[in-house]
Parts: structure tokens; sequence; C-alpha cells
């Protein structure tokens, strides 16, 4: 959900990944795919 916040912020994936204390980007997204089925380009894509 924090992730979610930050992302609708606008603030980056890298930053978001690092904030949330991830050894690196791809970790995070694997992360996220796993919660949403999508990564956050697609979720937030799949929004609009």
């Amino acid at each position: 959900m924090i992730a979610l916040s930050h992302l609708a912020e606008g603030q980056s994936v890298q930053n978001v990944a690092g904030t949330l204390g991830y050894d690196s980007v791809n970790a995070f997204i694997t992360m996220f795919k796993k919660a949403l089925g999508k990564s956050p380009t697609q979720y937030f894509s799949s929004l609009l």
C-alpha cells in the first residue's frame, strides 16, 4: 500500500524501491508483480 501511494504521487520506481529498503529495482518489481499481478508500469497504465 505504501508503494502504491508513493508511485501514485509520481515518485519513480527506483526511488520507491530504495525508500522501502529493496536491494534492487528488480526485487521491488518482482514483489509488486506477486502482490498485484502486474508491474508498476502495467498497473498504472491499466488505470487510465
